[in-house]
């Protein structure tokens, strides 16, 4: 099984993030990003929800000055998710509004994808059943489990710095 997971994960696909794994999980967030084998797709309504978070948590603004510098670099494996990409989905009467976009976000991806590797990275834990029939298509995982599974157990342990940081010039000691 694992042989199997890694290849799928060689193959690349899309990565969808939801504004709780930007919140708690950066790191891992740009961690998977230097993986360079899957493009990480933002979703609009997930901006939207930083955007509101920003005032109230700090890891909300960070991932929001994060996504805002990373998006007007142009980063190759970061996008977000333009007007287009949402597919007409039905309403499931059980889910809100922001839930139902980031469906059609995620349908959207499906529908585009030719290898069919459409992973649901969450910083909550969140009912697969919400996928209804596009559930087989999509693989909901955490961001702490997905990122040590796709690295490997030892290498996905963050690495300490070392030394001291940047020397601080004394004013008196130019040189």
């Amino acid at each position: 099984v694992k042989d199997l997971e890694k290849e799928a994960f060689k193959e690349g696909g899309f990565v969808i993030v939801d504004s709780k794994a930007l919140v708690t999980s950066l790191a891992m967030i740009k961690r998977t990003l230097g993986l360079k084998r899957f493009t990480l797709i933002v979703p609009k309504v997930v901006i939207q929800q930083l955007d509101s978070l920003k005032k109230a948590e700090r890891g909300a603004r960070e991932a929001i000055r994060w996504l805002e510098r990373e998006l007007s670099r142009g980063h190759r494996w970061l996008r977000a998710q333009t007007q287009e990409e949402s597919a007409d989905i039905a309403n499931p009467s059980d889910v809100s509004k922001q839930q139902l976009q980031l469906l059609q976000c995620v349908q959207y991806f499906i529908g585009k994808s030719k290898t069919n590797n459409i992973i649901y990275l969450t910083g909550d834990n969140i009912d697969e059943d919400m996928f209804g029939e596009s559930k087989e298509s999509v693989r909901v995982e955490s961001v702490q489990g997905f990122v040590s599974r796709v690295l490997g157990g030892d290498k996905a342990r963050v690495r300490k710095a070392r030394g001291r940081g940047r020397k601080r010039r004394d004013s008196d000691n130019i040189g």
